[in-house]
């Protein structure tokens, strides 16, 4: 999956790591991009938050 230059530097913004260091920080950043790319904009931190807890649920 390419991550555009934008998304990656919006997701560097929400301080999410690029660097390819486990298989969670990868679904995690893949389910991010997703997520920015269906709705066509940046995510803020409000966003990223519900993101994180409903991963913890899983």
């Amino acid at each position: 999956m390419g991550i555009s230059a934008r998304m990656a530097v919006q997701m560097r913004q929400l301080g999410l790591a690029l660097s390819p260091t486990s298989d969670y920080d990868n679904r995690r950043i893949k389910a991010i991009a997703k997520m920015m790319r269906q709705h066509q904009s940046s995510l803020n931190a409000y966003d990223v938050e519900l993101l994180r807890l409903a991963e913890k649920e899983e």
